[in-house]
């Protein structure tokens, strides 16, 4: 998937800030965009420090390999839906999601 935008807000001062603010992208997945060279400053892949001006086109390309770190579940998994890109669980109350500090996988 590709987004693009055309920048006409005076009060972005960078990259970064078209990033977060018009495309809300997470700080952890700008790690991965910018590890992946995938977004671009009018076609150029810029850091994301570069100073913006009104008219400069960004593009983010999201299509690019995740890492996946799947972890088997040790209790049965009631799956309601699953195709290419979801999984629909019915999970029990009070069962986490992910491992944390709390609840290793």
């Amino acid at each position: 998937m590709e987004l693009n935008y055309i920048n006409t807000n005076p009060n972005y001062k960078n990259l970064r800030d078209i990033l977060i603010k018009e495309f809300h992208i997470s700080k952890k997945l700008l790690v991965t965009l910018k590890n992946e060279k995938s977004y671009f400053l009018n076609n150029k892949f810029e850091y994301l420090d570069k100073n913006v001006s009104i008219g400069d086109t960004i593009k983010v390309n999201l299509d690019f390999e995740e890492e996946n770190s799947i972890v088997k579940s040790p209790i049965p998994l009631n799956i309601l839906f699953e195709d290419e890109s979801m999984v629909i669980v019915n999970k029990p109350a009070f069962i986490p999601v992910h491992p944390s500090s709390n609840h290793y996988a």
